[in-house]
């Protein structure tokens, strides 16, 4: 029971590292970010650098949007 709540804590802090970190860098004109194939893709904007992407393991779109690669929402 205490490794579960340890684990819930620390995917809790990556969560959060990954989004406030990213948020206020740079504008969703910087590039995006997607990774996964099919129902399982996904896109992350306002990504402003190629290490954000490498370590979600996905591809670089510099100068891209979500919205240019057809990802809704």
């Amino acid at each position: 029971m205490k490794t579960r709540k340890l684990l819930l804590a620390v995917i809790s802090c990556i969560c959060l590292a990954l989004c406030f970190g990213t948020a206020g860098c740079g504008s969703e004109d910087d590039g995006a970010c997607t990774w996964g194939s099919g129902i399982g893709s996904g896109c992350f904007p306002s990504v402003d650098n190629t290490g954000q992407c490498d370590m979600m393991n996905g591809t670089w779109h510099p100068g891209e949007t979500c919205a240019s690669l057809g990802y809704t929402g």
